[in-house]
Parts: structure tokens; C-alpha cells; sequence
């Protein structure tokens, strides 16, 4: 039985909204997370998640960039950039 993997634990939050050095985060990353193999983690988290890894960190980084856009008087350049986006037009495509 597959354990349901948290994605969102405290301790990972900045790693999956995006690097300080602005860099986005990889499948290979968040699968050295939880210590398991890149295929398996993809394939155990979409097999929980009906989502793909990537697919969720994108979910995750507008959720948070609303909540920002929502909550904060930052521009959308700054929310971009700590949400994981390289600059404001990557986020607005999403």
C-alpha cells in the first residue's frame, strides 16, 4: 500500500513555491524530498493526486500567489518572483 505523501509539510513549503535563487524546482528534487526514486515518487503521487508532481506545484504556486494577490499590497512582479515564477509574464501565463 502507498502511504499518502504530503506535499505541502512545513518544512518543504519554500522548497515547492520556489528557491530563493528563483530556480523552479524539478520532479527529481521533490523526489530526494522524501527519499524515493523519480519514477516512483511521479507514479505514487499521481496515483494519490490524480495529478502529476509538476501539476501540483503549479497548483500550489497560484494558490499561493491568489492568496498573495488577495491578502498584500506587493506588486504582481514581487509575488511572481516568491511564488517561484522568473518574472511576472511566466506567472501570468500560467
Amino acid at each position: 500500500m502507498i502511504m499518502p505523501l504530503r506535499i505541502v509539510s512545513t518544512r518543504h513549503c519554500n522548497t515547492i513555491h520556489g528557491k530563493p535563487d528563483g530556480e523552479g524546482i524539478t520532479r527529481e528534487e521533490l523526489a530526494k524530498l522524501y527519499h524515493m526514486n523519480p519514477v516512483y515518487f511521479s507514479r505514487a503521487f499521481q496515483k494519490i493526486y490524480k495529478l502529476t508532481p509538476m501539476q501540483m506545484v503549479r497548483k500550489l504556486r497560484l494558490q499561493h500567489a491568489k492568496k498573495m494577490l488577495e491578502s498584500t499590497d506587493y506588486t504582481l512582479e514581487h509575488i511572481a518572483q516568491k511564488c517561484g515564477y522568473f518574472d511576472a509574464s511566466t506567472h501570468l501565463k500560467s
